[in-house]
């Protein structure tokens, strides 16, 4: 079994043959699942078919691992190959949020490193992407904070990418903080897919709504 078959495969909720490491993890709904059986029960609560119109792009990093991510319509699978086998799975997209199991969520800020820019990404860490498109993924990211609500300081972060100038994908982690005195702050994901003809995005709406559900107020330690 393929890796896009596989995907098919779990988006529909079914439990694939092969394809799938036992060791996998996905991020969807602003949650986490570990494992095989979580996964398939994720996918199981929420199934959908892929249309005949998806557009799937695949990348070969190096020594035989790789990338792959399905866009269609306002959904994407995206995920880490290692040969035909998926470890990793992010799914973007419009859904209801999974209730978080209760936990402490320790709130950060990447600003306070002072870096620059409103977005990231060091090309030396994703061996697929050609020289000529790292600019494409920087314009994707931008065109991503640019979208988002002025109330939020924003920073995109790329932590996939590959493909060229003319057709590549890019996965990024959005880091929004409000300034408010009742904050959220958190990441959640988009996928950018550009072409020649124009850019491609998909926000994980899911996760934005997960992660405006925890919002939080800071205190001076006494």
């Amino acid at each position: 079994m393929s890796a896009v078959d596989c995907l098919k495969t779990l988006a529909e909720g079914a439990r694939p043959e092969a394809g799938l490491l036992h060791t996998a993890r996905l991020e969807a709904f602003g949650v986490e699942a570990y494992g095989e059986e979580a996964i398939v029960e994720s996918f199981r609560r929420a199934p959908f078919a892929l249309s005949d119109t998806a557009r799937i792009v695949e990348g070969l990093s190096h020594e035989g691992s790789g990338h792959i991510a399905i866009f269609d319509g306002d959904t994407v699978l995206f995920a880490d190959l290692y040969g035909e086998s998926i470890a990793r799975i992010w799914h973007l997209g419009d859904g209801e949020p999974v209730e978080r199991e209760r936990g402490i969520s320790v709130v950060f800020d990447p600003d306070l490193a002072q870096a620059r820019g409103d977005v990231f990404i060091a090309a030396s860490d994703h061996p697929a992407l050609a020289p000529d498109a790292v600019e494409r993924v920087k314009l994707a990211g931008r065109a991503i904070v640019c979208d988002g609500s002025k109330a939020y300081r924003t920073r995109a972060f790329a932590i996939r990418a590959f493909g060229s100038f003319d057709e590549g994908v890019a996965l990024f982690a959005i880091y929004r903080l409000a300034g408010k005195a009742e904050r959220t702050s958190g990441f959640a994901m988009a996928a950018a897919r550009w072409t020649r003809d124009g850019l491609q995005i998909v926000r994980d709406r899911a996760g934005e709504i997960a992660t405006s559900k925890h919002p939080w107020t800071p205190r001076i330690g006494e």
